[in-house]
């Protein structure tokens, strides 16, 4: 939990644009739900940040082949030392990265001044 922290990207994108264009996508899709709902029971349970780094980065590539959009990472971070997972629509407001003290400074130097650690969040 304390290193984990939620970046604000303030980029909006329209979930039912999102939403469409995944289903306009010609691919097994319950093959997909099932390889990244596995990927995302890992998650849940791994006490590993370096297992958890894995997951989330398979996770985003696997969304970012089927998509056929790049990652966030390879398209706004790519000089990034730790996991990147985008949240909600693909690359939209918000991002979930791993690090340490440093990071909140990486993404502001980047201009995102938005960062919150996970653990601020939660009780």
């Amino acid at each position: 939990k304390d290193s984990l922290f939620f970046v604000h990207l303030n980029q909006k994108q329209s979930s039912k644009e999102a939403i469409a264009a995944y289903r306009n996508q010609d691919f097994d899709k319950n093959k997909l739900i099932l390889e990244l709902s596995e990927i995302t029971r890992k998650m849940v349970m791994t006490s590993s940040l370096t297992e958890f780094e894995t997951l989330i980065t398979g996770h985003e590539q696997m969304l970012s082949e089927v998509l056929k959009v790049p990652s966030i990472k390879s398209k706004l971070f790519s000089d990034y030392s730790g996991a990147i997972k985008s949240l909600g629509a693909w690359g939209g407001d918000f991002v979930l990265a791993t690090g340490d003290a440093e990071t909140p400074n990486y993404f502001k130097s980047k201009g995102y001044m938005a960062v919150l650690k996970f653990s601020d969040l939660i009780l």
